[in-house]
């Protein structure tokens, strides 16, 4: 039997693929953007009164309060150097990004945008924020305590996954969550990304020293991540 599910989609770690997954699995899966949780209790309880069991957005951890029933979370993470050149590269391609007007006119690199952009507070460490910050204080910049609530929060997750390792994530979630025979096509991918492979050193080490919680978060989840696969994919026989 399928577990009802909240994904916790952090912008720019192969989401909108695994929401595919999610509508090809619950038929119906619930949007809920924001980092004021609060704003959605109404549309969200009305929407599993409805039969909706699947939800997911750009939203931070604890959902699970707004509603009745057990959820199981998820959520895939990047590295972090990787997802901000990403992060960057969307913002420059979109006109219509709240960051955008601010990044062109002032001709922000990747460096200066992690550096001096005034949305950074958003987005260095946001997948340390997202998981372990707390949903009804937003303004909250992410610091060594959120750090540790993010684990706290992931070690109770169905399936913390990893961007770069997505197949291997998928299938731990089918296996986790009851589903049946996955199949997906890749989601919203950028065919050339040169600013995350044309990187320089100097750019990636600020890029990193930006982001130091997420970094410690990544390499702590990956450790995980790897133990049960190797525990659960090596071991265990697939669920027909």
């Amino acid at each position: 039997m399928r577990s009802p599910v909240i994904f916790v989609h952090i912008p720019k770690t192969a989401g909108t693929t695994l929401i595919s997954v999610l509508e090809s699995e619950y038929e119906r899966v619930c949007g809920i953007d924001g980092h004021r949780l609060e704003r959605h209790r109404r549309f969200s309880g009305e929407a599993e009164r409805d039969g909706v069991r699947a939800f997911a957005g750009h939203m931070p951890h604890g959902l699970h309060a707004l509603l009745n029933d057990t959820y199981a979370y998820v959520t895939l993470l990047r590295g972090p150097v990787e997802r901000i050149a990403s992060h960057y590269q969307a913002v420059l391609r979109h006109p219509e990004s709240p960051l955008h007007d601010e990044l062109v006119s002032n001709r922000m690199g990747p460096a200066d945008y992690v550096r001096r952009h005034s949305g950074r507070r958003w987005f260095n460490n946001g997948q340390t924020r997202l998981l372990g910050g707390t949903w009804s204080d937003p303004e909250r910049p992410a610091d060594a305590e959120t750090l540790e609530a993010a684990k706290r929060n992931l070690r109770s997750f169905a399936v913390a996954g990893l961007m770069e390792r997505f197949d291997d994530s998928v299938e731990l979630m089918r296996r986790r969550l009851g589903w049946g025979a996955v199949t997906y096509r890749r989601r919203n991918v950028v065919r050339r990304t040169p600013i995350v492979s044309d990187l320089d050193r100097e750019t990636r080490k600020t890029i990193a020293a930006a982001n130091a919680l997420d970094m410690e978060l990544y390499r702590w989840a990956e450790i995980r991540l790897a133990e049960r696969l190797d525990r659960e994919l090596a071991r265990r026989p697939a669920l027909g």
